[in-house]
Order: structure tokens, then sequence, then C-alpha cells
């Protein structure tokens, strides 16, 4: 069976809180079916907020590296260094070239990178009555694959990390330890994973195949629609589990009868009361 190509999308960030950090860098790319990057777009930002140090230790990009790129120099020199609203003009204009075809946007716990762009499109563009900005209102209209979502839902009881490293070992995935947590190679591995479960796991490869009802020939985009809509399902589920476990479950160091774990996918809505 044939892996259907896909667009990926990872960011790195001054940190975890998607209401209120900034992207560091954004890539998105372009899988073909046998997960070849065959088109891409590598995006440096100055996020115009300091870049903690627990950050920059993840993904490399200090405020002193982002300076001297600034100046053509560095490790970075020759990356141009965008500023959030280019950066957020160019990835948009980027990724929308490739889903307006039909490709799915896929990539690993995306619900973090979606929403954080989005709060960065509301900054930016501001947002309608409803709270949708303009990333969001295009979001809604494409498929989305996560490769963490799925993992979860279809190897429920496996044991171990899903760290996305621990999970391409699982599925034969061959990468190098120096390149993780750059944001491209999560997004590639991401990719490179989702297509490996859609074409070797019978549950998924099925939606592959799902048949048009007016002519009864597979149909994929059709069948990538409804994975998509059981993920938001299986989203919550897995996030209601969690919260479970933190309230009454976890170690008593890190229990807490008041844990809230977020089951929103692909992206937590802005909702304009909660954040006046």
């Amino acid at each position: 069976m044939t892996a259907p190509s896909l667009v990926v999308l990872d960011t790195e960030t001054t940190g975890i809180d998607v209401e209120n950090d900034r992207i560091v860098t954004a890539y998105a790319g372009v899988l073909a079916s046998d997960g070849t990057v065959i088109d891409s777009c590598d995006i440096l930002v100055d996020p115009g907020v300091d870049i903690p140090a627990g950050a920059a230790a993840v993904h490399g990009v200090t405020n002193e590296v982002l300076a001297a790129a600034k100046n053509g120099q560095g490790p970075l020199a020759g990356r141009q260094v965008h500023t959030p609203v280019l950066a957020l003009n160019r990835l948009s204009t980027f990724l929308d070239s490739y889903t307006s075809k039909g490709l799915p946007l896929a990539g690993a716990n995306l619900a973090y990178d979606l929403t954080l762009i989005d709060r960065e499109a509301g900054r930016i563009y501001g947002r309608n009555p409803d709270g949708t900005t303009p990333f969001s209102q295009w979001l809604s209209g494409i498929n989305v694959l996560d490769s963490l979502v799925i993992d979860k839902a279809v190897d429920k009881y496996r044991k171990g990390s899903r760290k996305l490293v621990d999970t391409a070992r699982v599925y034969g995935i061959s990468f190098s330890e120096d390149e993780a947590h750059n944001a491209d190679f999560d997004a590639i591995t991401a990719g490179r994973i989702i297509q490996k479960m859609l074409t070797t796991k019978p549950e998924l490869s099925a939606y592959l195949t799902a048949p048009n009802p007016e002519t009864g020939d597979a149909d994929q985009a059709r069948g990538l629609r409804f994975l998509h809509e059981e993920q938001i399902g299986w989203k919550r589920e897995q996030a209601a589990s969690l919260q479970k476990y933190f309230r009454t479950k976890a170690p008593a160091d890190k229990r807490d009868p008041n844990a809230v774990v977020d089951g929103n996918w692909p992206f937590k809505p802005f909702i304009p009361q909660e954040n006046a």
C-alpha cells in the first residue's frame, strides 16, 4: 500500500506556554509517499522577547546566536532572520500551497504547535468576534494527522516512552540523535512515523481505502477526513485518562487533585472571556 504524501510541521519556541510563548524556528516540509523530502520551508524568527536558557538548551538558538545571525555571523550565519509577521506570512503561504492540493498536515503533538501559531496570528492579525483568526479558519478546512495521538490510540497498552525518538525506534524509522529537537528533524520524523503506521496498521490502512459511496472507488481524501475526526475523540479520551492519572494515581509528589489536561485537538480554540 502506498502512503499518502504529507505536509509536515514543527516549531521550536521560547517555552511551553501556548498562550504567551513565541516561535523561534518553524519548519514545514513536503514528504513524498516514500518519505523523501521534496520541498521545505525553514524559518528562523526573532521572537521579540528573551529566549530563556532552558528553551535554548533544547533547540540551540540562544539570544547570542540569534543576535549574531542578524549580523551574518555565528553558527546560523547566512540564515534570514524573520520578524514574526514575515515568518507567519511565509509559513502560512507554504502550508496553504500544499494543503489546498489535498495534502494533509502532519506532525507530533500538533495541538501545541497549532495553538501557539494561532495565538501568534491573533497578536499579528487580530481576532474576529468569535475568537477565530485567518489561521484557525484555514485550519478548520484541512485534514490533520498527529503521530502522538494516533500511536496512543492504535497501540494503547505499549509500555515505555512515547517521545518522538522512542516512537521512531518502535516503527523502524532511522535518525541521528544529534538531529533530535531541531524543528526539521521532528517534523520529518513524525511524518515518516505516520506514513509507516498508515501502511502497516490494518486498522489505519482502512482509512486509505475508504470507498466513495457514489462510485465505490477508494477515496483517500474522504478516509483521511474520517481519521481526522477520529483523532478529535481519541485526544479527548487520552486527555481524560491522563487527567485521572494525575488526580488519583500519580506518585504523591506529582499527584494533583485539581489537575486539568486539555483535550482539545487539533488546537485549543481561543475563548475571548478566558483570555481577556
